[in-house]
């Protein structure tokens, strides 16, 4: 863990609200949501970015994890997923964004990497 990265500091605070959590990742509501849904999945380990993952099996387990814990995650509808690429960075730490239904009129902002994780192909 990282004590300068804001998403580690999350990740270890037991008063932050999480979603979901386990041994390796934590699932959290976006705080500035770009839709009606928007969630963050985060692996526990500080990985800068996408460009910096090791091991493909962390990316599957980021996915893995959101369909298994997020509520009616196959029946969202116009759901995407996936990460943002340097230098699109809010923060330097993994993350995957999961966001669906109505946007909150924030279109224009770059939020994911169009087709890197096509959920409907996952």
């Amino acid at each position: 863990m990282k004590s300068c990265c804001l998403f580690c500091s999350i990740i270890g605070d037991n008063k932050i609200q999480k979603v979901y959590e386990d041994d390796t990742n934590v699932i959290i509501k976006d705080i500035r949501p770009a839709a009606d849904l928007h969630f963050l999945v985060l692996p526990r380990r500080h990985i800068r970015d996408i460009t910096t993952v090791d091991d493909a099996k962390i990316l599957d387990s980021l996915l893995l994890t959101a369909r298994a814990y997020l509520p009616n995650f196959d029946i969202m509808e116009d759901k995407n997923v996936g990460f943002h690429q340097p230098p699109f960075n809010s923060q330097h730490h993994l993350h995957m964004h999961i966001v669906a239904g109505r946007m909150n009129g924030r279109e224009n902002r770059r939020i994911l990497n169009p087709g890197w994780a096509d959920i409907n192909k996952a």
